[in-house]
């Protein structure tokens, strides 16, 4: 049982260091170093520091205000003189922290004012990890001092270069308020070593300090530094049993009378004797606490505030803490009094108080129910902009009654006389409130007036874009195109597939709601009717007709392609293809609608190409000039030469040819000899030679 109980105080001692019990928040005999509070409702705050065995991690939120804490039950990590060491700080904010800075005590004189006492500092660091790299003066004072790490906010931030540097005490620079007012300061002890000194005989034992019940007992270990090994103890446990030991241990001591008692070790080795103290306090009836408090509401909405009594039962009571399961609280609160605390997330929130008497912990939880706000919206009827003289209603909802500023009531028509923001606060069943807000914009508004442009006789398989020419600055439209269809575009496309006529109408409306609307008749007509014939087969070098019968007799005609066609804007005519063609007509009707057929004419190729063997060029319109002859010649190449060999023409058209001239002369009758080189349209070529003679 007595075994247990130590245990137990073992159990306490690690718990309540977890939430900062035995650490202190005053910074003496160093200058004050807390802050006012946490920036816009962010905990910028030190997560965790290393440095050599070091390594504390202080929680993912900040201490309560004054968010100072002097971790002065963690064991000074060692920093030998000369030595170059990294100082390893996480912190909350990336760059949403202004500053962070560290300074250690090196010549031990109670400040950090000394040069060379700041090992870093870091404007607007860029991640939440940070290392300081630093080396441990020659000149260091041996011994325990004091390192400070900050981190902080500030509300006149420059963002720039010209940000006064970090301070170790409050925030204020050379007499100026900075407002370096959010933030976090943690203190630590460090042992300033020296790589040459001897080790010097040293009486320790654990623990160093404790408290138990009156009929416990506790183990004393012996934690000696010696160099040449201890040779003699000399233990003295007042007020307990037993009251003495020369032994090394470890040692059961029972006491059994209340009070503070010294227990102090005597160590002798070669070098000589050290001794060392220590105080155990013994409480009588420690098991007997209960952990109890009272809220002063158990149903409350998002943003309210509560008081929490204590009115935990028990003697000897010596520590507090509270916690809370809303993380936008923080924590713990360490005292009997939390102060007013306000709940911003909704959902059960747990409350837990935990005491301690230095041995027994104790801890209750109490569900606190916190409401979501009703998340009010508004509606205005007809919309957030108006004309000049015209209403509005303003409609409040998700909530189950409304107040409006301005005088105005909910759901109830009203004359905005200049451009406003309204605020609604609705309240739920529960009563909790929220909040919205609308601006209403009252503005100069022009008469809508509603037009289109568009045609009004069209025919049958148009599509017709209808462009908006309405004025007064519409911003929604309606189309009705004779109950075929609807839109709701600015300039839609519709297309007509039904002769008749259709009343086509546009509605606009303007954002403050007023409307307008322009109608306009339109004729659609039917597309004629037409036949073209007879497809046919003629030889190369004929000729066939091309018929067209249009249902429209006041309708006109054109035929495509138009060569070799003699009369393209004939019903009837006649063509002389070279090779296989579709001909095309189109019949267009005395209101401008056309339809269009087809009629194929094949050509039966037979070669024939050849010159006259004679021609005469006296100007009698018969014979005068000496072409080539022939059907589908494609291409062609035409000379004339005299008897001597010398040219006197060519050409490469079979439309061009030989008037019996050459440069300007008329040649005598003769015979002349001729050169014909041709390919035709199916892709056959050749040569031809021959005579012709010219007559006079």
């Amino acid at each position: 049982m007595k075994q247990m109980k130590i245990y137990l105080a073992f159990i306490t001692s690690f718990l309540f260091s977890g939430i900062c019990f035995s650490q202190i928040t005053e910074p003496a005999p160093y200058c004050g170093a807390g802050y006012l509070d946490v920036f816009g409702g962010l905990n910028h705050h030190i997560s965790s520091v290393e440095l050599n065995t070091l390594n504390n991690v202080s929680g993912a939120v900040a201490t309560p205000a004054p968010h100072y804490i002097y971790y002065n039950d963690l064991p000074a990590t060692d920093l030998e003189r000369g030595s170059t060491q990294d100082l390893i700080i996480n912190h909350s904010g990336g760059v949403t922290i202004h500053m962070i800075a560290a300074w250690i005590d090196f010549n031990n004189d109670g400040d950090f004012t000394d040069v060379g006492e700041k090992i870093g500092e870091e404007h607007w660091p860029p991640a939440t990890e940070l290392t300081f790299t630093f080396t441990v003066p020659a000149t260091a004072a041996i011994g325990v001092t004091r390192m400070r790490v900050r981190v902080y906010e500030d509300d006149d931030y420059t963002f720039s270069e010209l940000d006064p540097p970090a301070l170790p005490c409050e925030h204020s620079a050379l007499g100026v308020d900075t407002d370096f007012g959010e933030g976090e300061t943690e203190d630590y002890d460090v042992n300033i070593t020296d790589p040459d000194d001897e080790v010097e005989l040293t009486a320790l034992f654990t623990p160093e300090g404790a408290t138990i019940c009156s009929d416990e007992e506790i183990t004393y270990t012996d934690e000696s530094i010696s160099e040449d090994g201890v040779t003699a103890w000399n233990w003295t446990f007042d007020g307990g049993l037993p009251a003495v030991a020369a032994t090394e241990g470890p040692h059961n001591v029972l006491y059994d009378t209340p009070g503070v008692y010294d227990v102090t070790l005597e160590v002798t080795d070669a070098t000589g004797v050290h001794d060392t103290t220590f105080t155990i306090t013994v409480l009588e009836d420690c098991d007997e606490i209960e952990a109890v408090f009272t809220p002063t509401d158990l149903d409350i909405c998002v943003g309210d505030c509560l008081n929490f009594e204590d009115a935990s039962v028990g003697i000897g009571i010596v520590e507090y803490a509270w916690t809370f399961s809303d993380p936008a609280i923080g924590g713990p609160i360490i005292g009997e009094e939390t102060g007013l605390v306000c709940f911003d997330n909704p959902g059960e929130q747990l409350v837990t108080l935990t005491i301690t008497n230095g041995v027994v912990v104790d801890d209750t939880t109490i569900t606190i129910n916190v409401r979501e706000l009703p998340a009010v919206t508004i509606t205005a009827d007809p919309g957030t902009e108006v004309c000049e003289g015209d209403e509005v209603t303003l409609s409040g909802g998700g909530a189950l009654t409304y107040l409006w500023s301005g005088g105005i009531e909910d759901g109830v028509v009203f004359n905005p006389l200049f451009t406003e923001t309204y605020v609604v606060i609705g309240e739920d069943d529960f009563g909790c409130f929220g909040e919205a807000e609308i601006t209403i914009n009252v503005v100069i508004c022009e008469p809508v007036i509603a037009d289109f442009e568009s045609l009004e006789e069209i025919c049958v398989g148009d599509c017709i874009t209808f462009v908006d020419q309405s004025i007064g600055e519409p911003v929604t439209w309606a189309w009705d195109f004779g109950g075929l269809d609807i839109s709701e575009d600015q300039n839609p496309i519709f297309c007509f597939e039904t002769a008749g006529e259709v009343n086509v109408s546009l509605t606009v409306t303007n954002a403050a709601g007023d409307e307008a609307m322009y109608n306009n008749l339109i004729t659609v007509f039917d597309a004629p009717t037409v036949n073209a014939a007879h497809d046919t087969i003629v030889d190369l070098g004929g000729s066939a007709s091309l018929i067209a019968n249009g249902s429209d007799v006041n309708g006109t005609y054109i035929w495509s392609p138009d060569d070799n066609v003699v009369c393209e804007d004939c019903p009837i005519t006649t063509v002389n293809p070279s090779e296989n063609q579709t001909y095309i007509v189109v019949h267009t009707s005395a209101n401008g609608c056309s339809s269009s057929d087809s009629v194929v004419v094949l050509v039966n190729f037979i070669e024939g190409v050849g010159v006259a063997t004679a021609f005469s060029p006296n100007y009698d319109g018969n014979n005068d000039v000496l072409f080539v002859q022939g059907y589908g010649i494609k291409q062609m190449y035409f000379a004339v030469y005299n008897r001597y060999g010398e040219l006197m023409f060519e050409t490469t058209e079979q439309n061009i040819g030989w008037d019996g001239t050459f440069m300007g002369k008329e040649q005598n009758s003769g015979v002349f000899h001729w050169l014909l080189q041709y390919e035709l349209v199916d892709g056959k070529s050749g040569m031809q030679k021959g005579n012709t003679t010219l007559i006079k």
